[in-house]
């Protein structure tokens, strides 16, 4: 059984040149939204330097996670960015390599143990290839609900 998170925003065909630009562009929805405090977006980028969240997948693009202390949301939810164009972020593996990133799951979670279970949807998603073509073919909020889960 699933698990979802309490909200869930979707950017579909989304344009960004940077991995901080595109947290900055999805943490400022998630704020507008009231899911996190102004403080959120800056936490995530400070964290992505030291921590970063590029995940390889062996396809031409990659997805990233980026998240950070609870203390810094109100409540929880996930961003969802499908990039026009690939950006790179920092290898989570191998921080001093990219990853050339199509899809970013923005994470804002208010508890630990939500983060683990969330963390477990999303590679359940991300490890079906199908489901990954999916997400980049999606449109609308409905068809990423239906994909996620």
């Amino acid at each position: 059984m699933r698990r979802r998170v309490a909200g869930f925003y979707s950017a579909v065909d989304t344009t960004a040149s940077t991995s901080e630009e595109i947290i900055r562009l999805l943490a400022l929805r998630l704020y507008a939204l009231g899911y996190v405090k102004e403080s959120y977006a800056d936490a995530v980028v400070e964290r992505e330097q030291i921590l970063p969240t590029g995940l390889p997948l062996g396809r031409e693009d990659s997805i990233a996670i980026p998240h950070t202390d609870p203390k810094h949301v109100l409540r929880s939810g996930v961003a969802l960015a499908t990039l026009t164009a690939p950006i790179m972020f920092a290898n989570m593996e191998e921080p001093d390599e990219v990853v050339s990133v199509g899809t970013v799951f923005l994470l804002a979670i208010d508890d630990k143990d939500k983060q683990i279970s969330t963390l477990q949807q999303i590679m359940e998603t991300i490890q079906n290839p199908a489901a990954l073509d999916s997400l980049k073919q999606a449109r609308t909020f409905d068809d990423i609900r239906t994909i996620i889960g």
